[in-house]
């Protein structure tokens, strides 16, 4: 393992020890402690009030602070404890819990784990201290150029913080001013890695506010094939930086277990109230039927009959959004599939995505948090003027239709109050980042410095009309805020800054800077999640035989070419790590027979007698985790690999291109 992961046994003597590596930060407190202790709780008041008003109707009237504790609290203990141990019993695929960054995750939530088991022998300002120096830790461009922003532990480290605040009250200043540190290098984390993406991919739930999000992409110089509504956001060129995915997560005709976004980009994704999405969806498949079938539709079909509604449309009268996030197979399930398991999988699945909010009237200011500082987007939703459908096939659905939709949505009705969760967690860190932590010399100095895809086809920037939308906008159903268009345009003639090109943070043509900013003293771990280590011993962790250039997207690997280039890297981690513990195991082995002889000797010890039991029972425990990682490693190789097709040549490192059976890669 490389320095930066050597494991400490945890006790209440190293813990003070390590408490030295906060010293710098509670300098800082002498002159901004007070001031971020009043914006730090005051922030936490305004969003949770913005929150409040999401709230179903009797829980709203009587959401006094114990209340709304006591409706968070077993989402936000999901959060920090939960989610490790899903992923685990069931298998889902969670990149950000493999093999690039399984020793990352696996100490932020042990540590968790093990503050919360003993959370009578620390103050929160310990929690905290220990929580930030955690995370400082985390080596986002370990074995990767295309960095992790870390959304799962993210919003598990805001959970946790949360979850304080609304049980214990207020925080003190100490606590204030970590919590402000921690906010900040969470928000470093996603911003750094949202640079390193070349493209947004925004799975669009049917209905759930697509086109706006779209015209929105316009708004904000990102560059896709064409934006008018019946290409919406499709992405066929890889020069473009936007695409939208209007169909289901990418399950790679494999279980909806392995469903996750594709960690290459960044992923959005937006929620509606379900029972409102699910009638609009109702209303929009009875249009495209006139439209086909003119009024031939009324003979055939009655839209107050609920089974005609559950033999047409399936997937709209059982959990939609669940089914469209888990993929193909589980969106093709029958009538009644859906359980509580993919309800499971689908909030890990909601997890992964970088950025997330919902279509909520009430959250509507959270969208300055989550566009402008989760993409780097200058106009949000606040910009828009959403025009209603005026003409609607049917005005009405009939009582037992309607509650038909209720019964229909009951999954996805805890997913979106899920999802609200996960919205309200991003908006209190990026709103701290900015706001309390100050990060708008960091959005500032990373503005205009994209690889030049935004702009228009001449490769100018991006000017936004002063009016409404131009093209077809009849065909729209949003229109451009006139106004902030209007002041947008009269600033940059007025000579202030163009507009950035590119997308965001998205494609940025410079390398990201290192993230981590102190690692002199590093935490401890759980003993719970000790790994195979011998004696403190550490070995250096390096790729082998993996290519040095991505090919078409794909990568070498073991003579192999891999579609996938990080699928190439994580099989590569999992190849390395297992080697790694064969050496762990074998130096074990050599250590138990030692062990064993001193035990054997004339002149032995009760002492040698009980080291050799210990050594000998390390010895077991770094053989069987040997063996794990070496039947992961298989397990990597075999699912990420094209093929038995062998490379004709080396790896290719200098060429990038080579041979196999079924055809030829080139550059």
């Amino acid at each position: 393992m490389s320095s930066h992961r050597r494991i400490a046994r945890f006790t209440r003597g190293n813990w003070l020890h390590s408490r030295t590596f906060c010293v710098k930060d509670i300098i800082q407190l002498s002159q901004t402690n007070r001031q971020s202790n009043i914006s730090v709780n005051t922030l936490f008041a305004d969003k949770l009030e913005l929150y409040r008003g999401s709230l179903p109707e009797e829980l709203r009237q009587h959401a006094t602070a114990g209340a709304i504790a006591q409706h968070l609290g077993p989402i936000l203990d999901f959060l920090h404890a939960g989610v490790w141990r899903a992923a685990m019993e069931h298998g889902f695929t969670v990149p950000e819990f493999g093999h690039l960054f399984e020793g990352e995750a696996e100490m932020l939530f042990g540590n968790i784990s093990y503050v919360k088991k003993h959370s009578k022998e620390f103050t929160f300002e310990e929690v905290l201290q220990f929580l930030l120096t955690t995370l400082r830790s985390f080596d986002p461009a370990h074995l990767t150029s295309i960095l992790t922003a870390y959304p799962v532990c993210r919003r598990a480290a805001m959970a946790i913080i949360l979850e304080q605040y609304l049980t214990a009250g207020p925080f003190n200043d100490v606590e204030s001013q970590l919590v402000a540190n921690i906010s900040q290098h969470l928000f470093k984390l996603h911003h750094r890695a949202a640079q390193t993406k070349r493209i947004i991919e925004f799975f669009h739930v049917s209905k759930s506010g697509g086109t706006s999000f779209c015209q929105l992409g316009r708004m904000n110089g990102c560059r896709t094939q064409s934006f008018e509504t019946h290409r919406n956001c499709l992405i066929t060129y890889f020069r473009f930086n936007f695409y939208a995915n209007e169909l289901v997560m990418h399950d790679h005709n494999r279980s909806w277990v392995g469903v996750h976004p594709c960690r290459e980009f960044l992923n959005v994704v937006i929620f509606r109230e379900p029972q409102s999405r699910v009638v609009s969806h109702m209303q929009n498949i009875l249009k495209e039927y006139v439209i086909y079938y003119n009024q031939s539709l009324w003979q055939a079909f009655n839209p107050n009959s609920v089974d005609q509604w559950r033999t047409l449309a399936v997937p709209v009268f059982d959990n939609y959004v669940v089914r469209s996030l888990l993929g193909g197979q589980a969106y093709n399930m029958p009538y009644g599939g859906t359980n509580h398991t993919h309800l499971l999988a689908a909030k890990i699945v909601t997890l992964q995505f970088e950025v997330l909010l919902s279509l909520a009237p009430e959250t509507s200011e959270f969208t300055r948090d989550i566009f402008g500082l989760g993409l780097g987007w200058q106009y949000d939703l606040r910009h828009m003027h959403v025009r209603p459908t005026i003409r609607r096939p049917v005005d009405e659905f009939s009582a037992e239709v309607m509650e038909a939709v209720r019964a229909a949505g009951r999954l996805d009705e805890q997913l979106y109050e899920f999802a609200l969760v996960l919205q309200l967690l991003d908006a209190i860190t990026f709103g701290i980042a900015h706001d309390v932590a100050g990060m708008d010399g960091i959005l500032s100095a990373d503005s205009g410095d994209g690889d030049g895809s935004g702009g228009d086809d001449d490769g100018g920037a991006v000017v936004i009309p002063a009016g409404g939308n131009t093209t077809r906008a009849a065909d729209w159903a949003v229109n451009v805020n006139v106004a902030a268009a209007a002041a947008a345009t009269a600033a940059m003639g007025a000579g202030m800054r163009r507009l950035p090109r590119g997308c965001g943070y998205v494609g940025v043509r410079r390398p990201p800077d290192v993230v981590t900013t102190d690692r002199m003293t590093l935490p401890p771990v759980a003993p719970l999640l000790e790994p195979y280590n011998l004696l403190g011993a550490e070995f250096q962790f390096a790729l082998q035989e993996v290519g040095s250039l991505v090919v078409a997207g794909g990568r070498w690997f073991k003579r192999e070419f891999y579609r996938n280039s990080t699928a190439a890297l994580d099989a590569a981690a999992a190849w390395g790590r297992a080697k790694e513990a064969g050496i762990v195991a074998s130096l074990a082995e050599v250590a138990a027979e030692a062990a064993t002889s001193r035990a054997k000797a004339a002149n032995a010890t009760k002492a040698n007698q009980d080291e050799a039991v210990a050594v000998a029972a390390h010895c077991e425990r770094a053989k069987a985790r040997a063996a794990e990682l070496a039947e992961a490693a298989e397990k990597a190789v075999r699912a990420g690999a094209l093929g038995a097709g062998k490379a004709s040549g080396s790896n290719d490192d200098a060429l990038g291109a080579g041979m196999w059976t079924s055809g030829i890669i080139g550059v």
